[in-house]
């Protein structure tokens, strides 16, 4: 799908390099306007094109991602796309993240109504507090939303997901303080205003993306090509390996390396098992808080292998 989503981009750009028939520009999709230099030329787009590049060479592209809690369709974007892009281009992007969605304050009371119940409610709230005090708060995300997935509660998520993460007691302790406190909502009223600065069009749906701070329903599109978007928006000479080697990016040097793009596969193949590591960890440390415990290793692993399946 990749290749085939890419060829005829690609197709363009090489046909018009090697032809000298004039141009009509008007039939040019605005995507293609700054892809080459002989269209930014010829039709005029060279003003505007050098204003983006500018401005936004060797920046990150800031995502922000409306999602709430417990939203089928928000959790399999940030376990499979998000995630995906959060690995292969972390350093690209500036990524916020606004755990209110379709949830609704009464603007009296301040009493908020999520769509999927009071859990979720909790849900977004524990989140968004880990979000302010967890320095790389998306990992401790992702592994919380795939926990909730399974159906895990919301207290037995959580100690796994900041073993997970390796959180320190002062963030934990921080955390806990919001998450049962006022402050906690305060930062939920912060999203919902987050969320209805949404311009120039109001966010319809979650998942929902801002780029750089704009809103737009035609955007959405980008969801399911978000790695492919970042590679192509980015101006910058150090492109990610990813967009070269599975996204059909054109190579100017040819002398890129392998190196970061086989450390991110292993990092990404080894997720699982630093998953059932925490698991194994916070199951132990409940058996060892039990003053007459005598569990051995053995009965460890199977009572994880419950907690897991």
């Amino acid at each position: 799908m990749k290749f085939i989503l890419f060829i005829p981009f690609l197709f363009f750009i090489f046909v018009l390099g090697d032809s000298n028939d004039s141009l009509d520009c008007a039939e040019i999709p605005p995507a293609l306007w700054c892809k080459n230099d002989k269209i930014k030329k010829e039709c005029g787009f060279n003003e505007l094109c050098k204003r983006y590049e500018r401005r936004m060479t060797n920046q990150t592209l800031k995502i922000t991602l409306l999602y709430e809690g417990l939203c089928p369709d928000c959790q399999e974007f940030i376990l499979g796309t998000l995630h995906d892009v959060y690995t292969h281009f972390e350093k690209y992007i500036d990524l916020e993240l606004i755990p209110f969605g379709n949830a609704r304050m009464d603007e009296e009371t301040k009493k908020i109504t999520c769509q999927h119940g009071e859990e979720e409610c909790k849900v977004n709230k524990y989140e968004g507090c880990a979000i302010n005090f967890l320095e790389k708060p998306f990992p401790f995300i992702y592994c919380l939303e795939s926990k909730l997935e399974k159906g895990y509660a919301l207290g037995e998520a959580t100690p796994v997901c900041l073993e997970f993460v390796k959180a320190d007691v002062h963030a934990i302790d921080l955390i806990t303080h919001c998450y049962n406190g006022e402050q906690g909502n305060k930062f939920q009223l912060a999203y919902y205003k987050r969320t209805l600065e949404a311009y120039p069009d109001k966010h319809e749906h979650v998942p929902w993306l801002y780029f750089n701070d704009v809103s737009l329903h035609d955007a959405q599109i980008y969801q399911s090509i978000l790695p492919q978007t970042i590679c192509q928006w980015l101006v910058t000479d150090n492109l990610p390996d990813i967009c070269y080697k599975e996204y059909l990016i054109e190579d100017e040097s040819d002398e890129f390396s392998n190196e970061d793009y086989e450390e991110v596969t292993r990092k990404n193949n080894d997720k699982s098992e630093e998953f059932e590591r925490a698991e194994l960890n916070v199951l132990k440390s409940k058996y060892d808080s039990d003053e007459d415990d005598s569990t051995s290793d053995e009965e460890y692993e199977l009572q994880f292998i419950n907690v897991v399946n």
